[in-house]
């Protein structure tokens, strides 16, 4: 083979892996508080997906000027991805800096009996990248 072939079979290697990082749109999360008709917006706070990464800032700054949903305490809110993850790790945000780790079974965390905004965060994880998820809720 000539250098030129190498070097075309080279950008045609480069070009047909790209493409297959192209079409691969970031899965979606959503949220409901079990046995009711609860619905809970879920948003995206960074991802590192295929060749790109966005970053919206963390789980805290994300929902701060969000409206948390009304939840009951002591309920459990199961999430749902379109394209379930090989792994999802759930933490409870108790500030911009702070958080603790919450146990996440069965696609679901419980929300504490404790009145007041929890804001939750979701580090879920594919093949083909990870993302981090949140949502806000508020107990009363």
């Amino acid at each position: 083979m000539t250098k030129f072939m190498y070097i075309l079979l080279i950008l045609m290697l480069i070009t047909s892996g790209c493409g297959k990082f192209s079409n691969m749109p970031l899965p979606k999360a959503t949220a409901h508080v079990e046995n009711s008709n609860i619905s809970i917006p879920v948003g995206v706070t960074s991802s590192s997906w295929g060749l790109t990464g966005e970053s919206y800032g963390g789980p805290w700054d994300a929902m701060e000027n969000k409206e948390p949903i009304q939840v009951p305490g002591n309920s459990k809110i199961t999430l749902t991805f379109d394209h379930p993850p090989k792994e999802v790790k759930a933490n409870e945000n108790l500030s911009k800096d702070t958080f603790k780790k919450v146990n996440y079974e069965s696609n679901q965390i419980a929300v504490p009996a404790d009145k007041g905004i929890h804001i939750y965060s979701f580090i879920a994880n594919w093949p083909k990248g990870t993302a981090v998820y949140a949502l806000k809720v508020e107990v009363k």
